[in-house]
């Protein structure tokens, strides 16, 4: 599946920084319900210092969400229907 298929949303602050993190839908949402997940990065596309307001941050390559690739593997923790861990690598998500 497509990160860009999952509603992608990049973060940002009241500062004017953009590009901090980013969030998107769980892949395991159901359709009448929306879980998102907000992964920080540790290189912010704006070139600025990782953001404060996660205490993980995940390691960013490509700078588009038609590229992007994200390291280590990201991890949803809600209840069981909606848990997903997975990775995206070149802007795909893929199940573990």
């Amino acid at each position: 599946m497509r990160l860009t298929e999952q509603e992608p949303r990049w973060i940002t602050d009241t500062t004017g920084r953009h590009g901090m993190g980013m969030s998107f839908k769980s892949p395991r949402c159901p359709p009448d319900e929306e879980y998102r997940i907000a992964v920080a990065f540790d290189n912010p596309l704006d070139g600025g210092p990782p953001s404060k307001e996660f205490a993980i941050h995940w390691h960013r390559t490509g700078d588009t969400f038609e590229n992007m690739t994200l390291t280590p593997s990201i991890e949803l923790k809600l209840p069981a229907e909606q848990y997903w861990h997975g990775f995206l690598t070149n802007g795909e998500l893929k199940s573990v």
